[in-house]
């Protein structure tokens, strides 16, 4: 019972949420966004597959999309503080209210990239005659149509962990956070394409949006593990002392 209530709720909040002017912007930056991949950056590969790695590793690419998340993210997090407060007043303690912002926007980034993923793929197939590349990805012994799948999921990982980092820092600095994430743009911005990563362990978290060649594809898998790892440790860490300074 309890969990059909809080799928009703969420429900009630995401037709709010998809029924605002910020959505329908969103909605027609992430068309502008899913073209512009596909027609400008993926156009010169034969594939599918090709075309999604090109695509997803492009600097400005990631910049149009990270910035789109971390709108989104705040959205989520404004929304809650100032419509759906009742919501949150009925949970036991702020830990629990926090916990529901963090669940809701993890929900909300995967529904805005299920939509974007399916656009770049549906206009992907209508210009790609082939869907599947055969061809060893770099010096790695997988092939292309492997590493997409392991890079997008990679992608979505860090992407939805930084969001969780980014919904914390909301409850301490609010829309001021953006300046913590201009800074990570910016990052894309000077980051090397190619940049060539001779450690297992790299923190650089921009070499996870762009082509790094890694001595071999288990080196890359451990190093995304690591970081991925370093991300979450930052994450609990910073949901502890939130509400460590509040007592």
């Amino acid at each position: 019972m309890r969990m059909k209530n809080r799928m009703h709720n969420y429900k009630v909040i995401l037709d709010y949420l998809t029924n605002t002017e910020k959505f329908k912007i969103v909605f027609l930056l992430t068309i502008i966004l899913a073209v512009y991949g596909t027609l400008a950056l993926g156009i010169n590969e034969n594939n599918v597959t090709d075309s999604l790695i090109v695509i997803f590793q492009f600097p400005f690419f990631n910049i149009i999309l990270l910035s789109i998340i971390l709108f989104n993210t705040i959205t989520v997090c404004s929304t809650f503080s100032k419509e759906f407060d009742y919501y949150l007043i009925r949970k036991k303690s702020k830990k629990d209210a926090l916990k529901e912002i963090i669940i809701f926007t993890i929900i909300y980034n995967i529904i805005y990239f299920i939509i974007l993923y399916v656009m770049i793929l549906s206009f992907c197939l209508i210009f790609k005659g082939k869907i599947i590349s055969n061809k060893a990805y770099l010096n790695y012994s997988i092939t292309s149509s492997v590493y997409i799948i392991f890079y997008l999921i990679r992608y979505i990982i860090i992407t939805l962990l930084i969001s969780i980092l980014n919904v914390i820092l909301y409850q301490k600095w609010r829309e001021k956070i953006i300046w913590f994430n201009i800074f990570f743009i910016i990052g894309l911005i000077v980051y090397p394409v190619n940049a060539g990563a001779k450690s297992i362990l790299n923190i650089i978290p921009w070499n996870y949006f762009t082509t790094s060649n890694y001595l071999t594809f288990i080196n890359e898998l451990t190093s995304s593990l690591l970081f991925a790892g370093f991300i979450e440790i930052l994450v609990i860490t910073g949901f502890h002392l939130l509400f460590k300074e509040r007592i």
